[in-house]
């Protein structure tokens, strides 16, 4: 059958049967439209064309190029969102940071919502569409990220204020800072797989020799602006939680928890803005 044997030309640099078979449905069904299951019970045929953009996406795959810069988007949320190579890809872990923060300012309305380190703006467009009256701000160093983000809030229907900043150098004053900054110790990067290592952008991934820097940035800066009883939200790697932990205990954040992602591993860290 034409789509077994199409699958079985792809062959990963990275992961296994079960990644490779992953990376060939999401590349059938974004070139033929099709289910991939149905398609296979029902003997569906792909149509030469189909079958040569399949191959060309089955080439790019085997260089390692994830395939979502492959297809040049990707579901978080629920929504979708445009992904390239400007930006981190949006992972269904960082969506418990998203759940908390709605959470967080839902008797809120109004509130002002930073997304620091933004990059696609997958968390701010994300809160801006479940909490429509309130004001979201992405921010990211990067003008590429920034133009991914003004392409998705136009795709998502929302309205948020894009501010190409230093973390918080052009940022003003918040009931909700959120982030997901990069947080990988740059001797860990080598070891990535070749689909995160070769492609992610690296601005968005390294987070200095032991992976604190944004941390301990954004922890001392966020202070000057949220607003008293503020939160402070921020994603972590599964073993940063007591080190993240400290650095706003030292900062003078209090009501700190950490949050587990539904894989189990430690992957957020609430916190907030006490009086100084």
């Amino acid at each position: 059958m034409k789509i077994q044997a199409l699958r079985n030309e792809l062959e990963l640099p990275y992961g296994g049967k079960e990644e490779r078979d992953s990376v060939f449905r999401v590349i059938f069904e974004y070139v033929t439209g099709r289910d991939m299951r149905l398609s296979t019970v029902m003997g569906y045929e792909p149509t030469v064309k189909e079958e040569n953009c399949i191959r060309d996406a089955i080439k790019r795959a085997m260089t390692g190029e994830p395939v979502q810069y492959i297809v040049g988007k990707w579901s978080f949320m629920g929504n979708e969102f445009v992904v390239n190579k400007d930006v981190l890809i949006p992972r269904a872990d960082t969506e418990i940071l998203c759940e908390k923060a709605i959470e967080f300012i839902s008797d809120k309305k109004g509130a002002r919502v930073l997304d620091l380190c933004c990059g696609s703006g997958c968390i701010g467009i994300s809160i801006a569409v479940a909490a429509r009256a309130c004001f979201v701000e992405c921010c990211d160093i990067s003008r590429g990220a920034l133009e991914v983000t003004r392409q998705n809030a136009e795709l998502n229907g929302v309205d948020v204020k894009v501010t190409e900043s230093d973390l918080l150098t052009r940022c003003g004053e918040y009931q909700l800072i959120v982030s997901n900054p990069p947080y990988i110790p740059t001797g860990v990067i080598e070891g990535l797989e070749t689909n995160v290592r070769d492609h992610e952008p690296m601005l968005a991934l390294d987070g200095g020799a032991d992976g604190l820097d944004f941390y301990r940035r954004i922890a001392e800066d966020a202070v000057h602006h949220l607003v008293v009883g503020g939160g402070l939200f921020l994603e972590i790697g599964y073993d940063q939680a007591t080190a993240v932990t400290n650095i706003l205990a030292q900062q003078g954040y209090g009501d700190i928890t950490v949050i587990k992602d539904y894989s189990g591993n430690d992957r957020v860290v609430t916190s907030i803005r006490k009086e100084q």
